[in-house]
C-alpha cells in the first residue's frame, strides 16, 4: 500500500506540473519532461482513485452521493418564489398601489382621534 500511495502523490506532483520546484522553473520543466510519459496513462480521476483500499474507496463513493443527493432547503425554494411573485406584481400594479396608499392613508386620518379635523 505504501507503494502505490508515493506512486499516487507522485502522479498528482506530475499532473499539478511539479509545484515544489516552482522556485527552479529549469528543473520543475527537466522534472516534469523526464516523468510526463507516466502522466499519459493515467486521467485525472483514475490518478485521484489510485491507491486507495476498499474502504477508502467506499467512503468516498458515499461522499459523494451524499454531496449530489443534498437536498436544497424548501426556504430557499419559497424565498425565490416569493421574490419572483412580488416583481411581477410590482410591475403589474404599479398605480393600483399608489391608489391604495392615499385612500389608506384617509381612512386612517379620519379615525386618527388627535388629527387635524377637516371643516368640510
Amino acid at each position: 500500500m505504501l507503494a502505490l500511495k508515493l506512486k499516487k502523490q507522485i502522479l498528482i506532483e506530475l499532473m499539478n506540473g511539479c509545484p515544489r520546484y516552482a522556485n527552479n522553473p529549469q528543473k520543475q520543466k527537466e522534472i516534469y519532461d523526464e516523468y510526463k510519459t507516466y502522466l499519459s496513462s493515467y486521467t485525472p480521476e483514475e490518478i485521484e482513485w489510485y491507491g486507495l483500499t476498499w474502504y477508502e474507496a467506499l467512503s468516498k463513493v458515499a461522499k459523494q452521493k451524499e454531496a449530489q443527493n443534498k437536498p436544497v432547503p424548501l426556504k430557499n425554494i419559497y424565498r425565490k418564489k416569493l421574490v419572483e411573485k412580488l416583481k411581477a406584481a410590482e410591475s403589474e400594479d404599479k398605480n393600483d398601489a399608489t391608489e391604495e396608499i392615499s385612500t389608506t392613508t384617509s381612512w386612517l386620518s379620519k379615525m386618527n382621534p388627535f388629527g387635524k379635523k377637516d371643516e368640510a
